[in-house]
């Protein structure tokens, strides 16, 4: 039940009791579902204290909304914070963010519980020739530089360390490499994200007429432009091609559409700006995804589109950048290609839908990812060690998820 007051049940618990600490809590964002797959899976008993809460209230035992500011809520709620923690008394507090999640440790709210934290990514200001090429005005409408970046950017990551260090973090989970790389001191545990779950349905390359699929914001930032000129390239060899564009509308959708038809490919490239109402059935039905992004952490790592496709068995082209290699791994599951590089692009497009033994293979190894390499249960397999528990973690069978070999 939502708890919006500081009423907690005094009931006799004898399980662990973890509680789960968040700036704004939605299921369907990146970050909640990662938090909802865990407590889901992991043993013990668990509650949820945010300054935003927007829905999941059945994944947990008690949700305790304080209001404040998302980034920092804590401090400015301190006594109604300490007063939840003391009447919940939990064996483990788990914080969930960014770098600046460390600011918020050290608070004499907390008390004595054991503390870990996630910490999903580091994000830094992107390149400066990078945002010359598409412009400081799509690079700001797409929120890449904002304040925490600017701050992350800025002051250096001892200094984090030493916040983690001071508030008594054991464990910091986190499936970006930079973050380990940024906290060589601290117990810092790669854990993979999987972002999606197996899904029965299966992707099939269709050779005589193949479809390149592309879903996510319509930002420059996300590589649509690299996208449109490959696509000229790989009808040379593979003319019988079209492209799906599933934006997300934003205020570049109109320059979206502009691109392609000064590119002349509005008979190939088909955009749709409704969301998708089943955005795995629409890569089911795909020969290839592409996600060609420009800059590092346009989203949380990995992208969970990227996951999404991968679930079903699509093989994906990307980027060499954290938010897509957090997951998508050359000639295993997809392939990664240099930034804003069109002809690399294009010929790993046309590699993929070109031959069948190395769709099939790649294929494959999407499945393989999303049910053992970075599946779920590995998350939680992760946390359960961090809290220091025992207890069986509730994971549906592998077998029952894959589903029969396309």
């Amino acid at each position: 039940p939502m708890n919006n007051s500081t009423d907690v049940a005094q009931d006799e618990v004898t399980m662990t009791r973890v509680l789960h600490v968040i700036g704004e809590f939605s299921r369907v964002e990146g970050i909640a579902r990662s938090i909802t797959e865990l407590v889901d899976r992991c043993p013990g008993e668990h509650h949820l204290l945010t300054a935003v809460f927007i829905s999941g209230e059945e994944h947990f035992a008690s949700i305790h909304v304080v209001g404040g500011t998302r980034s920092a809520f804590p401090i400015f709620r301190r006594r109604r914070v300490k007063r939840i923690v003391k009447q919940l008394n939990p064996d483990v507090v788990h914080f969930h963010g960014g770098p600046l999640v460390s600011l918020l440790i050290p608070l004499r709210v907390w008390n004595g519980p054991k503390k870990v934290a996630s910490i999903y990514c580091w994000p830094l200001l992107p390149q400066l020739a990078l945002v010359r090429k598409i412009s400081w005005r799509s690079t700001f409408l797409a929120r890449h530089v904002q304040p925490r970046i600017v701050v992350t950017t800025i002051i250096p990551s001892r200094v984090f360390e030493s916040l983690l260090r001071l508030g008594g973090i054991t464990t910091v989970l986190t499936p970006d490499p930079a973050v380990v790389s940024n906290l060589p001191r601290t117990n810092t545990k790669l854990v993979g994200v999987a972002g999606a779950s197996p899904d029965k349905r299966r992707a099939r390359l269709n050779p005589e007429h193949p479809t390149i699929v592309f879903a996510g914001r319509a930002e420059a930032i996300r590589g649509i432009d690299t996208l449109l000129d490959a696509v000229p390239l790989v009808m040379k060899r593979v003319p019988n091609l079209s492209v799906r564009l599933l934006l997300l509308a934003s205020r570049e959708s109109n320059a979206m559409r502009a691109s392609i038809q000064a590119r002349g490919l509005t008979d190939t490239v088909f955009v749709t700006t409704e969301p998708s109402v089943d955005l795995q059935d629409d890569f089911a039905s795909a020969s290839v995804a592409v996600f060609p992004f420009l800059f590092d952490h346009v989203t949380l790592p990995p992208a969970l589109t990227v996951s999404e496709a991968l679930a079903v068995g699509l093989p994906v082209v990307g980027t060499d950048v954290v938010c897509i290699t957090a997951i998508l791994r050359d000639g295993v599951n997809g392939r990664v290609v240099p930034v804003g590089d069109v002809n690399a692009l294009a010929d790993a497009i046309t590699a993929i839908i070109s031959a069948e033994d190395t769709w099939r293979k790649l294929s494959d190894g999407a499945i393989r990812t999303i049910a053992t390499t970075d599946s779920w249960d590995s998350v939680a397999i992760a946390a359960v060690a961090a809290y220091g528990i025992s207890g069986t973690l509730s994971m549906q069978t592998k077998t029952e998820m894959e589903g029969p070999p396309a």
